[in-house]
């Protein structure tokens, strides 16, 4: 648009409203997922909207505008997010980016596909002794997959209770 040019390349130099307001949400979420300790985040997140270990499991549609805002936003923030498990409560197996570059639903597709609980944590599979829960057996080429995913997961060096999960490189 012509308008949200600067002016010294021809435009009017208004300010996109729109990508600020989105950049002001992803900031609340960031402190919100940090598990900042502040009033704010007290009162908007913890104490009257989430509902799970980590803003990204909680699943509250109503609210206010601004908590609706950040459930949009959320999709958009998680693009970029990168996890560090420690104790695996908060970040989700199949969804975040906690091993290797991406999600582990994006480096196995056919393991997703076929995966009871789409929304569990690392801990919960850890505590499975990193056997995800799956709908049926797996054919030919999930089992390639699988072979894959056990590799990289053996890699993962833990302490024996799940506290401070890390990645061998």
């Amino acid at each position: 648009m012509r308008s949200l040019r600067p002016k010294e390349f021809g435009g009017l130099g208004f300010l996109d409203t729109r990508a600020m307001n989105t950049g002001l949400l992803a900031k609340w979420v960031s402190r919100i997922d940090s598990r900042e300790d502040s009033p704010c985040i007290k009162l908007l997140g913890k104490k009257r909207y989430l509902r799970g270990p980590s803003f990204f499991q909680s699943f509250h549609r109503g609210g206010s505008q601004f908590w609706r805002g950040l459930q949009e936003v959320k999709s958009w923030y998680e693009r970029g997010r990168v996890c560090k498990a420690n104790s695996g409560e908060t970040v989700r197996f199949w969804e975040d980016v906690w091993l290797g570059d991406c999600t582990l639903k994006t480096s196995f597709p056919r393991l997703y596909q076929i995966c009871r609980e789409r929304q569990c944590s690392v801990a919960d599979v850890w505590g499975r002794g990193w056997l995800p829960d799956f709908r049926r057996n797996l054919g030919s080429e999930e089992l390639v997959e699988w072979t894959e995913l056990t590799a990289q997961l053996e890699q993962v060096e833990s302490d024996g209770n799940c506290r401070s999960l890390a990645v061998s490189r």
